[in-house]
């Protein structure tokens, strides 16, 4: 897998994602839409990766949580809070929302006057 930009100690992460599973160009291009919103600042949902940044559905829903609980867990995003989904097909169920950590969005030079 050709691993996007990564900060110290995700590399492991991609390493996991290459062993265990055998779409890797999902990941690699979920992981690299979230990585950008998560550097922008913006406040984003699993939808807004397939309508900014053309992700598709994953074959299984349970990728997104998987996608989410690995950002988290190599610092690149926060949970920020719950909304309404955008998703048409899901009539407004409660959706986390993201946003890159301090931290992620200090390295992309994103934080500027941005409270942590």
């Amino acid at each position: 897998m050709n691993n996007p930009t990564v900060l110290p100690g995700q590399a492991s992460i991609f390493d996991e994602l290459d062993a265990h599973d055998d779409d890797t160009a999902w990941w690699a291009q979920a992981w690299a839409a979230a990585e950008a919103e998560a550097a922008s600042g913006r406040v984003f949902a699993a939808y807004d990766l397939c309508t900014r940044h053309g992700v598709p559905d994953p074959e299984s829903v349970n990728r997104w949580g998987a996608l989410f609980t690995k950002l988290r867990a190599a610092g690149v995003i926060d949970r920020y809070d719950y909304a309404p989904s955008g998703r048409p097909t899901v009539r407004g169920s409660a959706a986390s929302r993201w946003r890159g950590t301090y931290r992620y969005r200090t390295a992309a030079g994103t934080t500027t006057g941005d409270a942590a």
